[in-house]
């Protein structure tokens, strides 16, 4: 009796109690789920905020989805084509629909370039083609730009530099009106030098003379035309 009482009671035991029976999934299946679950919402989330433009029509303030794609950004083509194009200015790339006039920030011309406002593109001046562009001087190229001071400067096609005509009076001929101008003024002169040759009178070519006044520390500067006229000068 003992002994059926024993088997019975063994018999009797409910799974929970020691007997696996049949449970449902175990608790590790469970949590690979979740994990799955989880990485697909990460994925999900990160390319709906980081992958690129909001193209999905989220409204970031607020992180509500509006449903409707962000058209703030977007241009209508030309021709009649009804079709928008999104606006890619300011991304730092020179994309094939923009051009330096219109986008400057991403289409930058290279040295030496300038933009042509009217044919919207990058150029680089050619000195000697007649015309006077952008990126071009009387200095750099005469040829094309003149000089500035045609009465009295000369185009050196070589070089492209406008340079000084020298006037005809010689270097005697300077020293010597220079020295009866200030003896007309009373003026001892203990020295003097010729500089060169400019424009600075009334577009007129002058030989410009440095002179040393007697009992004085200050230098004066005069200029002499090709007539012999002294003018005085301001030194700059």
């Amino acid at each position: 009796m003992a002994l059926l009482c024993g088997q019975y009671g063994e018999s009797s035991r409910t799974p929970s109690e020691g007997s696996s029976g049949h449970e449902g999934p175990s608790k590790n299946v469970i949590k690979l789920v979740y994990a799955a679950i989880g990485i697909v919402l990460l994925v999900i989330v990160y390319f709906a905020f980081f992958s690129g433009p909001n193209t999905l029509g989220t409204d970031f303030d607020s992180g509500i989805n509006t449903g409707n794609p962000d058209t703030s950004g977007e241009v209508p083509e030309t021709g009649g084509n009804t079709e928008k194009l999104v606006s890619l200015s300011g991304n730092g790339w020179c994309d094939p629909q923009e051009n330096c006039a219109d986008n400057p920030k991403d289409c930058i011309c290279l040295s030496g370039e300038y933009c042509s406002s009217e044919a919207k593109k990058c150029i680089k001046p050619v000195c000697g083609d007649g015309t006077c562009g952008a990126k071009e001087y009387p200095s750099t190229c005469c040829q094309d730009c003149g000089c500035t001071h045609p009465a009295c400067e000369t185009c050196d096609a070589t070089s492209g530099v406008c340079k000084v005509k020298e006037p005809s009076i010689s270097d005697d001929s300077v020293i010597e009106a220079v020295r009866n101008y200030y003896q007309g003024k009373g003026v001892s002169v203990a020295g003097l030098g010729i500089l060169g040759s400019s424009c600075a009178y009334m577009n007129e070519t002058v030989k410009l003379v440095e002179v040393n006044v007697s009992g004085s520390d200050v230098q004066e500067r005069v200029g002499v035309t090709e007539s012999g006229n002294v003018i005085s000068l301001t030194i700059a």
